[in-house]
């Protein structure tokens, strides 16, 4: 069989196989001559079934052109005669929804039912448009990429009107505010009024935690506590809510003075509406009620008188604003009667639930019996005089006389702590008496009501005992006995007085005034 034009073909045959296996499969070996070879590469890619490019002398005959061939005993393709038929093309299959674009859809319908919410819905309509558009470059299927960017857009329009919509009536509720500020100022006459000060300027430092030299300078402040609420305020040494880190604090009704000190670390306050600095300017007043009072600006030195109901009143002095420890002079608790001396070196009077103080002018005021528990100015709420408690009743009355009318030490002239009938006698030079538990003070009853058997406690002679020889037999512990010259119960009064562990006798004499005892047990004239 000669070879087609342009190549030479050598053919041979299988070993052991006659020309009838034509048919079967052969080995074919091709030689190419070096010029038919051309530059390009064979493309494997290419239709075995598409038609043969035309050449300059017209179609190129089947199995002539280069790299072509036909196998012995075929006939050529496109010949007619037995043209094999095309195998079936198969369609390809429809690629999936890229995972960007499912993304895309799931955003976008997310903003469109969460549009409504302001910062939501505008962050995830923008990343459903992002991401659509992504995915639309990506080839993805155009319709749900087009539903995906009106969804987006739309929860962008609604996030953005939503938006604006709260900003409207977030701005209405300000001015709603601000115009109930201004009704309240028109009607108190100009904003929340200061002891003794101006209207609340509006740069007033909130209550809260302040840091020293950042929020709150050092300085005198004065607090805008409402009625009927306790204001507390702390200052601290450090950071933190350890107690001791807590230099000082205060809580209490009414107006709080505190002085901040460039030492300190924070000041740190709660219902006490505010505080704004102090107006140095004086404007003393006759009466004070609850709260801090500065000496000089506020109150004037002077003996000062409160009537309170309870036994709940408080009172301190204090030489310093800073109201440290040791910056305290004189303080006192649970007396329904108070009395107290403010002095021109005190910086800052303190009252709590004493209600109102009134400064006495001097002039004494006798006040008919009883005269209650609590503070009295001698010459004034009380007179001088020998005075019986009354009312006892097992309570364990406390009095004391005082030459001062603060709490100082030396200032005390003789005190009485016990179970039994109390008596004692107020001269003209005292300045305070002050009692606790006692039922209150009547001025003696001369009268004589002589006992022959009486108890513990203090006894006027010619009054309640008669003189004589009385005599305890069974005391129930150490027994302690006084004679007295007179019943102010000052160390220079007593005559004569021992203990005793076991039975006494004691001889009352009738120039003695006062015979007391305690834990004696009962006594008995005997002579």
């Amino acid at each position: 069989m000669p070879a087609p034009p342009g190549c030479r073909h050598g053919i041979r045959a299988s070993p052991g196989r006659g020309d009838e296996d034509d048919d079967e499969a052969r080995e074919f070996r091709v030689g190419v001559r070096g010029d038919d070879m051309r530059d390009e590469p064979l493309d494997l890619r290419k239709d075995p079934y598409a038609p043969r490019p035309e050449g300059p002398g017209g179609p190129t005959p089947p199995g002539t052109g280069p790299h072509e061939f036909t196998p012995h005993g075929s006939t050529p393709y496109g010949s007619g005669a037995h043209a094999p038929t095309r195998p079936p093309q198969t369609p390809p299959a429809s690629s999936p929804l890229p995972g960007i674009a499912v993304a895309a859809l799931v955003v976008s319908c997310t903003a469109f039912v969460l549009g409504l919410a302001p910062v939501l819905g505008f962050l995830l309509g923008a990343a459903g448009v992002v991401l659509a558009v992504v995915a639309l470059r990506r080839r993805a299927r155009a319709g749900l990429m087009a539903l995906s960017i009106v969804l987006s857009s739309l929860a962008l329009l609604a996030s953005v009107g939503s938006t604006a919509f709260w900003i409207l009536v977030a701005q209405d509720v300000r001015d709603s505010s601000a115009a109930n500020r201004d009704e309240d100022v028109e009607e108190d006459g100009g904003g929340v009024p200061l002891p003794g000060g101006p209207a609340l300027p509006a740069d007033a430092l909130p209550d809260g935690d302040h840091l020293v030299g950042e929020s709150v300078q050092p300085g005198l402040y004065r607090s805008l506590t409402p009625a009927g609420e306790n204001c507390y305020w702390e200052r601290t040494s450090g950071p933190g809510d350890d107690a001791d880190a807590i230099i000082v604090n205060g809580a209490g009704p009414g107006s709080a003075v505190v002085e901040v000190l460039a030492g300190d670390y924070g000041f740190n306050t709660s219902r006490c509406g505010g505080w704004v600095p102090v107006d140095p300017t004086p404007q003393v007043r006759e009466t004070i009620g609850d709260g801090d009072h500065l000496v000089g600006i506020d109150v004037a030195p002077g003996v000062y008188t409160a009537g309170s109901s309870t036994a709940d009143c408080f009172w301190k002095r204090s030489s310093s604003a800073a109201q440290g420890r040791d910056d305290t002079i004189d303080i006192e608790a649970g007396l329904a009667h108070a009395v107290v001396e403010i002095k021109p070196g005190d910086v800052l009077f303190t009252s709590h639930e004493c209600g109102e103080w009134t400064r006495e002018d001097g002039q004494p005021d006798p006040l008919g019996p009883p005269v209650p528990d609590g503070d009295h100015l001698v010459g004034d709420t009380v007179l001088p005089g020998v005075y019986r408690a009354v009312g006892i009743d097992g309570e364990e009355c406390y009095w004391e006389r005082d030459s001062a009318l603060g709490r100082e030490s030396d200032g005390l002239l003789a005190n009485s702590f016990g179970a039994g009938p109390a008596i004692v006698e107020l001269l003209p030079s005292d300045r305070r008496f002050s009692s606790t538990r006692c039922g209150g003070w009547v001025p003696v009853d001369r009268t004589p009501d002589l006992q022959d058997v009486f108890g513990e406690g203090d006894h006027l002679v010619g009054v309640d005992i008669a003189p004589g020889r009385y005599a305890a037999e069974r005391p129930e512990e150490l027994c302690r006995w006084v004679r007295g010259r007179d019943a102010t119960h000052d160390r220079g009064a007593e005559i004569e007085g021992d203990y005793a562990d076991g039975p006494v006798t004691v001889e009352i004499l009738p120039t003695d005034v006062l015979f007391s005892s305690e834990s004696c047990g009962e006594w008995r004239r005997v002579g």
